[in-house]
């Protein structure tokens, strides 16, 4: 048995009238429709009840279906699982540390390990040793700790991703679980992310990573714009949309797919190649932010800017791997046709019709408007219109994001080239410095670091500038551009 329960998100309402039921979010905007038959299992999830009885309020649909509904709706964020599960439900699990050259951040790591709330009986490690020159592997074979600890040595250096196939081939557990040395495990690491494999079809889930120390303006800044860390909401992993990837120093993984699937085949986003390959097969792959790991990040300007260089010179690699995982962007067909109406005033210098630019956006509102009303969902006309507002200002955020993180250089150079002939072309240094400005102070206000706005924007900035310049120089070694290329969507 378990202690779990199923409870509705508290900002989440189960709306009925004499003919529909709808499970709806006001904020960001959610609506399901519920069917007869799925109610009752919704009904008892309001005040909280186990598994069992959860899933015994739907006897109708089955386990199997009735399952399947409340791991779909908690994908959604509309409702959760509280509590811990027991004891003999807990899968063996081998956790797996591949280190190079870090004696005392190994011993740390280990430390936080045997901090686990986890039965001991259940859990082994296995350190990968990338044949270190200072005294590292001393130093874990020196470490006395209640979990079984294994160290094996390499002679050669391999690389991470070479180390982590190493540990899985020597693997007793049943899951994976991969952490970096630079990193500490949260005592409830692995109770918040192992009840996720309670869903057969999950076959990967990781968790959030949050910065070991927040004493230097980067660290601070790390905390919220690291690339190892996806927010805060709990979400399904796939190419494409929100939570697209995973970081490995904080990834649990199933050891038979693992084994299955070749492991880490390259050693620069292994990760991602790894997580794409089970999305391909139509397998699960879960994020869920509760299962934390403290990761030691770089805060020295040189470390920074390395680092997300390198993580740049992963996207030719991936994509020639993956040529299908073309970055997408949904472009409302409202805003599409503003812009062009905007472009046609500005080439015209016609302002007069500048207010002309917002009937396209109040035409689709109303169509939306009357989408929702045929379709009988409870929804106030504020929430919807503040959705659709919503939607317009993320497309303007990820435009500009995109613009300034992959085509800066490129637009730079055309500004130049082209105003040389026509003088308006100047305005795309305008259009590129608004961007990055326009995407820093968002996040900045979105994410509200522990940072003085002036150090985020200067940090944000350095950032993507790193990253484009890496991207730009793979896309040199590697003589492709598919980093560059884009899939757009318009959508109504």
């Amino acid at each position: 048995m378990s202690d779990q329960v199923w409870q509705l998100a508290p900002d989440v309402r189960i709306a009925s009238d004499a003919h529909h039921s709808f499970l709806v979010r006001d904020a960001p905007l959610h609506i399901f429709k519920i069917s007869p038959s799925v109610l009752p299992l919704l009904r008892a999830c309001i005040p909280g009840t186990t598994v069992e009885n959860a899933l015994e309020s739907a006897r109708q649909l089955g386990d199997g279906v009735a399952a399947a509904v409340l791991h779909r709706l908690e994908d959604a964020g509309l409702v959760a699982r509280v509590g811990q599960p027991d004891d003999a439900a807990l899968p063996a699990i081998s956790i797996v540390i591949p280190v190079r050259n870090r004696p005392q951040a190994i011993v740390r790591c280990l430390a936080s390990l045997n901090r686990l709330h986890y039965p001991k009986t259940r859990l082994d490690i296995i350190v990968v040793d990338d044949a270190s020159t200072d005294e590292t592997p001393a130093a874990v074979y020196a470490f006395g700790g209640e979990i079984p600890l294994e160290l094996v040595t390499i002679t050669k250096h391999r690389g991470q991703a070479s180390c982590r196939n190493v540990a899985a081939e020597r693997a007793r557990g049943e899951i994976l679980a991969f952490i970096d040395s630079d990193c500490e495990a949260a005592p409830d690491w692995l109770m918040k992310l192992v009840p996720e494999f309670f869903d057969e079809d999950t076959v990967a889930v990781g968790g959030g990573v949050w910065p070991l120390e927040e004493r230097h303006w980067l660290q601070r800044y790390e905390a919220v714009r690291s690339p190892l860390h996806q927010g805060p909401a709990r979400a399904i992993v796939r190419p494409g949309t929100a939570v697209s990837y995973l970081a490995a120093c904080n990834l649990l993984v199933r050891r038979r797919p693992f084994l299955a699937a070749g492991g880490f085949v390259i050693d620069r986003g292994e990760e991602v190649d790894l997580l794409w390959r089970f999305c391909a097969q139509k397998l699960t792959v879960r994020y869920q932010p509760t299962g934390i790991v403290y990761h030691d990040h770089r805060f020295r300007l040189g470390e920074f800017v390395n680092r997300r260089t390198f993580y740049a010179g992963s996207e030719p690699i991936l994509l020639r791997r993956h040529p299908g995982n073309v970055r997408p962007l949904n472009l409302p067909l409202g805003l599409v046709l503003a812009l062009a109406l905007g472009m046609l005033v500005t080439i015209s210098r016609a302002w007069l019709l500048l207010p002309a630019l917002l009937l396209p956006i109040l035409a689709e509102l109303g169509l939306t408007w009357r989408r929702w009303l045929t379709s009988g969902a409870p929804i106030r006309r504020w929430v919807m219109v503040r959705a659709t507002g919503n939607r317009y200002v993320s497309a303007a955020y990820f435009s500009a994001a995109n613009l300034v993180r992959y085509y800066t250089v490129p637009l730079v150079l055309l500004s130049l080239v082209a105003g040389a002939i026509w003088s308006p072309a100047r305005w795309l240094l305008l259009l590129v410095a608004a961007c990055f400005l326009a995407v820093a102070a968002a996040d900045w206000w979105r994410l509200r670091p522990r940072l003085h706005p002036g150090a985020f924007i200067a940090g944000h900035v350095l950032d993507t500038v790193a990253y484009h310049i890496g991207i730009l120089a793979a896309c040199i070694r590697q003589r492709t551009v598919r980093p560059l290329q884009m899939r757009i969507r318009i959508v109504t």
